[in-house]
C-alpha cells in the first residue's frame, strides 16, 4: 500500500482495493483467534462506547455555546407593545374594539 501511495501521490482503485483486502484478511484473523461472537459483541460494544463519548462531546460543546448567549428576556417597551396589541386583537375578537 505505501510503495502504491507513494508512486502515486494519492488514493487510486488499487489503494482502495489493499486497504478492502487488508481489511478483510484483519477481520478474519480476529475472528479465528477470538471466536465470531466475540468480535460481533466487541463491535457493538464499541459502537455503544463510541455513541456515548460523541454524546458527551457534544453536550460539552453546547454548554460552551449555550452559555455564552443572552438570555431571551424581552425588554419591558417590547412586553408593552405585545400587551398592546393582544389587548387589540381581544378587543376585535370579542366585538369591543374599533373597527
Amino acid at each position: 500500500m505505501v510503495v502504491v501511495f507513494a508512486h502515486t501521490g494519492g488514493l487510486t482503485g488499487v489503494e482502495v482495493g489493499i486497504a478492502g483486502g487488508a481489511a478483510v484478511v484483519a477481520q478474519r484473523l480476529l475472528e479465528a483467534v477470538f471466536g465470531d461472537q466475540a468480535m460481533r459483541d466487541l463491535a457493538r460494544r464499541s459502537r455503544l462506547a463510541l455513541n456515548e463519548r460523541v454524546a458527551a462531546f457534544l453536550q460539552a460543546q453546547q454548554v460552551i455555546f449555550t452559555r455564552v448567549l443572552p438570555a431571551p428576556a424581552p425588554r419591558p417597551e417590547q412586553l408593552a407593545g405585545h400587551l398592546q396589541q393582544v389587548t387589540g386583537a381581544v378587543g376585535l375578537l370579542t366585538g369591543e374594539g374599533a373597527p
